[in-house]
C-alpha cells in the first residue's frame, strides 16, 4: 500500500503504522502523502487517517512513528521532499 513503513506499538500492544501512500514518479502529487493507521482488535479492523498530504507537494519520505504509552497519541516524523525539511506530527489524526 505505501513505501518507507514505519511500526510502533502502544502499551496495549496495539499496532500503529505510517507509510507514505504513493512514493512513485508515476503519483500524481495530490495522491501523495502520509498516512497511519492503527489496528482495533475489538472492531477486527484497521482505522486509516492522513497524517500529511498536500495537494501540491510530496511528502512522508523515511517516516519514523513512536506512540506515547500514557496517552496513546502517536508521534511522526517524515521528509517533506517539496520543501526539503523534517516534520514532525503529533496527537490524534481524524
Amino acid at each position: 500500500i505505501g513505501l518507507y513503513p514505519a511500526l510502533a506499538y502502544d502499551a496495549d500492544s496495539t499496532p500503529y503504522i505510517a507509510y507514505q501512500s504513493c512514493g512513485t514518479a508515476e503519483c500524481p502529487a495530490s495522491q501523495d502523502g502520509l498516512r497511519m493507521a492503527w489496528y482495533d482488535a475489538t472492531a477486527a479492523k484497521w482505522w486509516r487517517f492522513i497524517v500529511h498530504g498536500e495537494a501540491s507537494s510530496r511528502s512522508g519520505l523515511y517516516n519514523q512513528i513512536v506512540v506515547d504509552p500514557d496517552t496513546k497519541e502517536p508521534t511522526v516524523a517524515f521528509q517533506h521532499l517539496t520543501r526539503g525539511s523534517l516534520v514532525i506530527a503529533r496527537g490524534r489524526f481524524e
